[in-house]
């Protein structure tokens, strides 16, 4: 899901323009070319706002006591150091799955209330309505966008369509337990293998969809959701800098490892996406779901 890298600046900016609106020819229209055709542009714009520092001490010395070879020693400190990374991971793949919370909870993206997927039955009809938004989505609409839904009733609606082969899907583990190759196939219109490649390519899977904060306390309960369908430009995230830095302490002889990741983490109101969930968002002010 990841984008280019944004090597400077702290924001980025997405342009839509919408189609050119049609009129009747006339020949006698000689005036006409000393007229302004305004084309219909949109813009939004993304923070830099993920700046995390994975760091490590490994004071060396004293590690080296504990192991009887060098290959053991080092495998270790590769270990150590590589946990780093890990966790770097870590933290992506839970940035990546509280875009969707949040696109769903600050109305930032389009809701379609469905059953819970719990058997046969209501697997289906979370497939019958995957078909149909998966067809949907390529036809020209302004219904799959969330432009209006932040800029309300009285903004321009834009118009939107996507590529088949950008469309994607992600969705709980529990969800693809009930999502076999053949029904995904189905879903998609496409073939047994063209459906293994689409679950290889443009299928994530999460364990769920629930927020938590760096203490490790769930802040939100994402049950609901059951999955989302995308177009694969709704998620805005772009690498601005990932660097492993080092450096030796000589005065008690121990190596800081520090690894700096700073990103942006961001949807678009402009891509074509469509929360499945059991019930609509909260009301801001009341707290409600319907």
């Amino acid at each position: 899901l990841e984008g280019d890298n944004m090597p400077l600046g702290y924001a980025g900016q997405g342009v839509h323009v919408n189609p050119a609106k049609g009129r009747a020819f006339d020949v006698n229209d000689f005036a006409g070319i000393l007229q302004k055709y305004e084309a219909e542009t949109f813009t939004e714009y993304y923070n830099i706002n993920m700046d995390r520092q994975y760091s490590v001490s490994l004071p060396r010395t004293k590690i080296k006591n504990a192991f009887v070879s060098w290959g053991d020693l080092e495998a270790f400190v590769n270990g150590i150091v590589n946990s780093l990374y890990n966790g770097a991971e870590i933290d992506a793949y839970n940035y990546t799955k509280t875009l969707v919370s949040s696109a769903y909870l600050g109305k930032r993206v389009q809701v379609k209330k469905v059953d819970a997927v719990v058997n046969e039955a209501t697997g289906k009809a979370f497939v019958k309505e995957l078909k149909k938004l998966n067809r949907k989505f390529q036809l020209p609409s302004s219904d799959y966008n969330a432009w209006k839904l932040l800029n309300g009733d009285d903004a321009k609606a834009i118009t939107t369509w996507s590529d088949a082969q950008n469309i994607g899907l992600m969705i709980t583990a529990d969800i693809e337990a009930e999502l076999s190759v053949d029904v995904l196939a189905y879903a998609f219109n496409m073939s047994q293998v063209d459906a293994e490649e689409f679950i290889a390519n443009r299928v994530v899977v999460v364990d769920n969809f629930d927020v938590y904060d760096d203490e490790g306390n769930k802040v939100f309960d994402g049950s609901a959701i059951q999955g989302i369908i995308f177009d694969k430009s709704f998620f805005k995230i772009k690498t601005q800098d990932n660097a492993m830095d080092e450096i030796y302490i000589p005065s008690n002889r121990c190596w800081q490892y520090f690894y700096n990741v700073n990103k942006l983490y961001n949807t678009s109101l402009f891509a074509n996406a469509v929360v499945l969930a059991t019930q609509l968002p909260p009301d801001p002010e009341s707290g409600e779901s319907n």
